[in-house]
């Protein structure tokens, strides 16, 4: 048995537990208990090991790849390779870093698809087409559960597709939770608390919404004398998307994120606010 120092420092073998003449039975052993080859009996794990190479052995020809994540957190991939004169080389490389880039370049494309199919449904829910617009939220939830806009679409198509609003109070939490610094949902959960009479705690949400962006120009219409707006009850997004654009080009926390709803002047504002607490 010939190795190098590279060998043993990815394995991390004892110092003077690796040497010329040591069966690779008793590394391959060494590697099972510790859990290099994942749950299982020790026993099972080196024959399964053993068996793989033996079959190279005997027909001198072919090779096969394995990847392992060892118990410390680092993932190694292995090589082993048939001579054809007898006997096998075995080539280890630990690709942690490329592992990492991989998935995290994958999540970065779940993301984006998810962005793509919340801009789908929000575009449906603007033409009242609430069943594509689910059919598109839920597929963008399953890519990125923790996506606050696509929980405030959901929420929006179980406000004014299904007229539920306790599910939809639910979704608008859920996206706040998940992007407190998001003012439009706000807006969101400000309408919800309208249509069900929640006067008080929903001029409180939209004040928070222009705490958060002073600059929120989504109006919603108090209708003069009575704190209720008509268009609550009929409350579409013509003038804007719920997602205009993809969640990588926006900052965290943009009335753009979901850019439904929601600032109220002050006129009306004071009015709602004296109606409220009469």
């Amino acid at each position: 048995m010939l190795f190098n120092d590279r060998y043993i420092e990815v394995n991390k073998y004892p110092d003077g537990f690796v040497y010329p003449r040591r069966k690779y039975q008793d590394l391959a052993r060494f590697s099972a208990l510790r859990g290099d080859f994942g749950p299982g009996e020790a026993d099972a794990l080196v024959a399964s090991q053993v068996g793989a190479i033996s079959q190279l052995l005997r027909d001198k020809k072919g090779s096969f790849r394995q990847q392992r994540r060892l118990p410390d957190g680092r993932v190694v991939e292995t090589l082993v390779t048939a001579l054809p004169t007898g006997g096998f080389v075995k080539t280890y490389e630990d690709i942690t870093e490329r592992v990492r880039s991989e998935a995290e370049r994958a999540q970065l494309t779940e993301k984006y698809h998810a962005a793509q199919k919340t801009q789908f449904a929000s575009a449906h829910a603007r033409l009242n087409e609430f069943d594509q617009a689910e059919v598109n939220i839920e597929k963008a939830l399953k890519l990125n559960p923790r996506m606050g806009s696509a929980h405030a679409v959901m929420g929006y198509i179980e406000l004014q597709g299904k007229r539920d609003i306790v599910s939809a109070q639910k979704q608008f939490q859920e996206a706040m939770a998940l992007e407190p610094t998001n003012d439009s949902v706000r807006d969101l959960m400000g309408v919800a608390l309208y249509q069900e009479g929640r006067y008080s705690e929903a001029i409180r949400y939209f004040e928070d919404a222009l705490r958060i962006n002073p600059n929120n120009t989504q109006a919603i219409l108090l209708q003069t004398g009575f704190v209720h707006a008509a268009a609550l009850c009929n409350f579409n997004l013509q003038s804007t998307s719920l997602v205009d654009e993809p969640v990588s080009t926006r900052t965290a926390g943009s009335s753009e994120d979901v850019g439904s709803s929601a600032m109220i002047a002050s006129g009306p504002m004071d009015r709602a606010r004296a109606m409220a607490t009469r």
